[in-house]
């Protein structure tokens, strides 16, 4: 499984977000991907390097990618992959033609991971396996420590103070007898409707 920190993937969405807002244009960069104890693979330290941009593409330089490969072999050592992320600004997260042929300069003999977002947080993360064929998979990004977005205990409060569950205490054909905030009501079909407190 692949996962990735909600620090790292904030960081991501900050430097498409920033272009976008600059210049309404596309950017790119590159992450590691290590494994932990558990063979699952952590995507980390999401960068961007030097590298041309505009509305469409983006195009990293070859000198400045090649000394990030050397600096990250030196601190990770050589077990490590590679994420070749990019942004499509405000344009759904999807794999263009263009993405799919740049996607080829990245194989590494094994399989390499891509990811494209947007600035809307949408986003598409797929595995390119290389050997024995080429096949790319559609694959699942999950958050490391992931808490679940918890609501609000001012609103649980409110909500649980302002809000009676409904209660039907018989139902007979001709209405049924219903309480509403502590107040017992009939509620008849058609037209009829008898209330009493």
């Amino acid at each position: 499984m692949f996962y990735i920190s909600k620090e790292s993937w904030k960081n991501i969405i900050d430097y498409a977000r920033a272009r976008e807002e600059q210049k309404g244009h596309e950017i790119g960069g590159m992450a590691v991907i290590t494994r932990d104890e558990d063979d699952d693979y952590i995507i980390q330290e999401p960068v961007i390097l030097k590298q041309t941009t505009s509305a469409a593409t983006y195009t990293l330089d070859k000198e400045a990618l090649a000394n990030y490969y050397v600096e990250m072999a030196h601190k990770y050592g050589k077990d490590i992959n590679f994420l070749w992320w990019h942004s499509h600004a405000k344009m759904k997260a999807f794999w263009s033609g263009t993405d799919t042929s740049t996607m080829k300069e990245y194989n590494n003999g094994k399989w390499s991971a891509f990811l494209v977002v947007n600035v809307r947080e949408e986003h598409k993360f797929s595995v390119c396996y290389w050997d024995p064929v080429e096949n790319l998979v559609d694959d699942e990004l999950n958050f490391l420590n992931a808490e679940e977005d918890k609501i609000d205990e001012r609103i649980t409060s409110e909500v649980n103070a302002l809000c009676d569950e409904e209660t039907t205490i018989v139902n007979n054909g001709w209405g049924k007898q219903v309480n509403y905030n502590h107040n017992w009501r009939l509620q008849g079909y058609g037209s009829q409707a008898y209330v009493w407190d």
